[in-house]
């Protein structure tokens, strides 16, 4: 079912598997790694209820942009985005369960999304507004840079409403850090861990290039699956 255009403001959220180029030293790996990201992405996005703001998006290569199709009956921009998070918490943990890291940066602006004409032989859209650009120039280029498995929202035009909220609710585990960004902890269940989990993550990060990303990967699957909790 084709995505309808989309012309508003909006949350969009730009996630990538990380290191997918040097993954692709190693074809059959970067294969699976694209399989199981459009597998569960498509049957996460198709198993959401309808009844309130709709979490669409779509995958290109390595990477996917999901946005917030707003219920046009209701005006609650944290609901939209705890809708939002839920999705990228799914993806993420499924995701991590195989094996493989996400980074995903989220950004609230003008988002348009616009249908052209379609042929038998090819498929045109048009992507515009500051909440993509930023949400792809900050998981690409942004500072400090995202690191494999974290998701963080960008603390630019979020309304005020939202800079208030968030973090009350303990279903979905937030913290600011720096000026610029909240980091959103998927993986966790509750905000007494986000210590303990910055710190064992740093250490295995600081170690990646004598191990590799295996311990890494083991302390956000252990986190995410609740055996640290």
């Amino acid at each position: 079912m084709p995505i309808e255009s989309i012309d508003g403001q909006t949350f969009v959220a730009f996630s990538d598997i990380a290191g997918f180029k040097m993954m692709m030293k190693d074809k059959d790996r970067a294969w699976m790694a694209l399989e199981k990201f459009y597998s569960c992405g498509y049957r996460i996005l198709n198993e959401q209820s309808t009844i309130n703001a709709r979490i669409e998006g779509f995958f290109i290569s390595d990477c996917c942009v999901l946005f917030v199709r707003p219920n046009p009956n209701s005006n609650n921009s944290l609901a939209d985005l705890q809708r939002l998070l839920l999705v990228i918490k799914h993806l993420n943990s499924e995701m991590i369960n195989n094996n493989f890291f996400l980074t995903t940066s989220i950004c609230f602006g003008k988002f348009k999304y616009q249908r052209r004409i379609e042929l038998d032989w090819i498929e045109k859209s048009a992507v515009y507004g500051n909440a993509y650009v930023d949400a792809y120039i900050d998981n690409e280029n942004g500072r400090p840079k995202l690191s494999p498995g974290l998701c963080r929202i960008i603390k630019d035009n979020l309304p005020e409403e939202i800079k208030s909220l968030l973090g009350d609710s303990n279903d979905y585990i937030i913290k600011g850090k720096r000026r610029k960004h909240y980091y959103y902890y998927w993986m966790l269940s509750d905000k007494q861990q986000i210590r303990n989990f910055n710190q064992e993550y740093k250490q295995a990060y600081g170690k990646r290039r004598l191990i590799g990303f295996t311990e890494l990967c083991a302390i956000i699957k252990d986190y995410s699956n609740g055996v640290m909790a």
